[in-house]
């Protein structure tokens, strides 16, 4: 039976707007753990109480329990907090826990019932055809539930918390573009799984999970759990938190994305080592998918902080002589200058700091670096290097023959508590952590050229110091003609892999401390800081890139090879069109397809465009040419309409479900985003037909910052086109080509005619009446 919105209007609730501020959970938490900052965790509270409540509602046969439910899991949250444990985002751990615990409450209710001789609460759900709104979002949830950890967080965050895919990105650390893709993975797989089980997504996967918000949270609800931490625990929540603790239920439940980078480890005879880390930033040159102008202008070179400190040996030394670099956004460096004979230094940084990292490095020792916006700059900076253990080792070919002049370099160095690896190996050994790497105290990423990298010599050997022993370093191997690949280090001198990749082979994996078996989703593999590498050969992908309707080639123009196969890839693999639009792509490993990318650009109204192209014979190379068309430029300001002025905003234009001109436009994904410039001006790419121009302040540029959101009215639908807003959740929701979320506080519905090449309108965002 199709699942449809008018059954699931029955149980909408209107969505609460989450705390948005530009801190992560993580930091949040420490925030709080450290210091008992309750606001820090108040903020939490704000930013996830509607997707907790909104798992306890959908599994509860009441609203006390569900808030019961929703302060228990805030409860274990609050108490784990020191663990110091946690991602940058903590919506998965609060879906499971939430899940888990409204499951034990569930099933406390059921012996209760039969204890009483009434009926039982099910626990099944029942046929589809007999499902209410409530039952078949249970439905939605358990499959959720099952999804992997990398397309859950990012649909919980888009769908629950209401966020863009550029706050995502930001929240989780990811690129706009990584964001893109793991959203549309996701949702395949969640509607696939949902269609087996009978449930279709004929209304859309946005009203299923849009429309089932929890609702703004209840002032009480939020003053109970920031007394939680006060010691205010009703018994009922407390009695339900523990009995999730005792079974050893909350820890870090979640899984990373496998994806294979081919090279292999000799001697461990468990095939191809895959590499599972969260994305990192892209490489240089990278451009959100978006087709609009640059978020904002160029940080004033004028405007410097001035940052002091010192650098100290491994025996607490001054280390003279140490270089410091800043590292600023993708592929930037700046030399800094070294430290004098008592490691002291002084340094000026731009004004801007948050893409900015401080290293120090030095011959013989391990690296150290701090990141400079949680510097305070009245504060002197200390950085401490570390004993070094230099990773050797060999890359051959498939044939066994040395590789010379193959580049290895880190791009991904982990530090743990007291410089010692032991908490993240026992974490990994028995997989009771299933994301990228294991957190520890701090890491640091930087594309090729910046952190530590050799190149091999012509037997094949390289030996790279600096890296700092008892680390977790992700080392990527390049080479003319080779395919770009990764693998992960354990720099500590002796360690065998071995055990660790075996327990990785396995189908399921057991916590020796609880005794809990689980499915072992990622397929990771470790190296020891000494290791032959087998490389792989490339897979050339090469191809033209022209105007649709001239055949003209487009120079200068960038594709980016973002998928092979089924599987994301950790790094994206880049090249620039020459003069006759020609590029090629070097690099890749064979797969079965290949996805790329070309973004749009508003000075040529070029629309972005993909392309997946199959796979050739061998290792012949793949051509995938682009015929790239023109859309049409909407642009405008975003306007204040109590001042009449313009304000710095944000900007998504969506196509409608039934613009005539789609069928033109197959290669278009059907939306386009933009942050303005503080002017308010945008320029957004759209194609012609009707479409849904949508903005509203970008608040973390208002005077009034987060506190500006309660000054707005929310979005209300064009009252000239009724038929493309859902009808229960109007402001919220609208029926469009791929995506239906509304984003800001305005929207309009533009029918935009075939020859159109550009169009003015305004955003104005309304006041709320005083």
């Amino acid at each position: 039976m199709a699942m449809q919105a008018t059954t699931l209007g029955r149980v909408i609730r209107t969505a609460a707007r989450q705390d948005r501020s530009p801190a992560t959970d993580r930091e949040l938490l420490r925030r709080f753990a450290d210091g008992g900052d309750q606001d820090a965790f108040a903020a939490l509270v704000r930013r996830h109480t509607g997707l907790v409540l909104g798992v306890c509602r959908r599994a509860l046969a009441n609203d006390q329990d569900a808030e019961d439910a929703c302060q228990a899991t805030f409860l274990i949250l609050a108490r784990k907090a020191g663990s110091g444990r946690w991602q940058s985002s903590i919506a998965n751990w609060l879906f499971m826990t939430a899940r888990r615990v409204a499951h034990d409450l569930r099933r406390t209710a059921k012996r209760r019932a039969k204890r009483e001789g009434r009926a039982a609460v099910p626990e099944s759900v029942p046929p589809v055809d007999r499902m209410t709104g409530r039952e078949l979002l249970a439905v939605l949830d358990e499959e959720l539930d099952h999804l992997p950890s990398i397309y859950r967080e990012p649909l919980l965050l888009y769908y629950q918390a209401d966020l863009s895919r550029e706050e995502i990105a930001a929240r989780l650390g990811l690129s706009a573009a990584t964001v893109k893709i793991r959203l549309e993975r996701g949702r395949k797989k969640l509607g696939d799984a949902l269609t087996r089980r009978g449930v279709a997504m004929s209304a859309g996967l946005l009203t299923l999970l849009a429309t089932s918000r929890a609702g703004a949270s209840p002032p009480r609800l939020v003053d109970a759990i920031r007394a939680l931490t006060a010691g205010e625990i009703p018994p009922a929540v407390a009695a339900l938190a523990r009995g999730v603790a005792v079974k050893g239920l909350t820890y870090r439940i979640v899984m990373s994305l496998a994806a294979a980078v081919a090279v292999t480890v000799v001697g461990i005879g468990l095939g191809t080592l895959k590499s599972t880390a969260g994305q990192p930033p892209e490489r240089p040159g990278a451009t959100a998918p978006d087709k609009g102008p640059a978020a904002k202008p160029a940080p004033d070179a004028s405007k410097t902080v001035t940052f002091s400190g010192r650098v100290l040996d491994p025996s607490g030394k001054p280390q003279s002589g140490a270089k410091l670099v800043l590292l600023g956004w993708i592929g930037e460096t700046k030399d800094l200058g070294t430290t004098g004979s008592d490691g002291r230094f002084k340094v000026q940084v731009p004004a801007d700091l948050r893409p900015l990292d401080l290293v120090a490095r030095a011959d013989g020792v391990g690296i150290d670096f701090v990141e400079l916006r949680r510097a305070d700059p009245k504060e002197e900076i200390e950085l401490h290097m570390v004993k070094d253990n230099a990773v050797r080792g060999r890359i051959v070919s498939s044939q066994g023959e040395p590789m010379a002049g193959v580049q290895v370099v880190a791009i991904e160095i982990h530090v743990y508590t007291n410089e010692l690896l032991d908490d993240a190996l026992a974490d990994w050994k028995w997989k009771e952590l299933r994301h990228g790497f294991p957190p520890g105290v701090k890491w640091r990423w930087h594309d090729v050229g910046v952190l530590p990298a050799a190149t091999t010599d012509a037997d094949g050997k390289f030996t790279l110091a600096g890296v700092g022993a008892e680390r977790l370093v992700r080392l990527r191997v390049r080479g003319k003609g080779l395919a770009e690949s990764e693998f992960t280090v354990v720099n500590r001198a002796g360690f065998d892999p071995k055990p660790y990749n075996e327990a990785t082979t396995e189908k399921f994996a057991r916590s020796p401390k609880e005794g809990q078996v689980f499915p072992l989703i990622w397929k990771r593999m470790l190296s020891g800081p000494d290791s032959t590498v087998i490389a792989e050969v490339e897979k050339p992908i090469r191809g033209v890139i022209k105007d649709a309707a001239t055949g003209k080639p487009r120079a200068g123009v960038q594709v980016r090879l973002a998928r092979e196969g089924r599987e994301l890839l950790p790094f994206m693999l880049r090249a620039t069109t020459d003069s006759e639009g020609r590029y090629e792509i070097h690099g890749a490993r064979k797969a079965k397809s290949y996805f790329l990318e070309v973004d749009g650009d508003v000075t040529t109204r070029h629309l972005a465009t993909e392309l997946l192209a199959d796979d050739t014979v061998g290792y012949e190379p793949v051509t995938a040419n682009f015929a790239t068309k023109k859309g049409v430029i909407v642009t405008g300001k975003v306007i204040d309409g109590g001042t009449k002025k313009p304000i710095p905003g944000i900007v998504e234009i969506g196509v409608l479900n039934d613009n005539a001109f789609v069928k033109d436009y197959p290669a278009f994904d059907g939306t386009s985003y933009t942050v303005t410039p503080d002017d308010g001006t945008f320029r957004v790419l759209t194609i012609p037909g009707r479409v849904l121009l949508m903005g509203g302040p970008d608040f973390r540029r208002l005077p009034d910052g987060e506190g500006a959101r309660a000054l707005y009215k929310q979005p209300a639908p064009d009252p000239n086109y009724p038929q493309y807003f859902h009808k229960d959740a109007p402001g919220r929701i609208y029926f469009g080509y791929r995506y239906g979320m509304i984003r800001g506080n305005s929207c309009k519905v533009l029918d935009i005619k075939a020859d159109a090449e550009v169009v003015t309108q305004d955003i104005v965002v309304e006041r709320v009446d005083k």
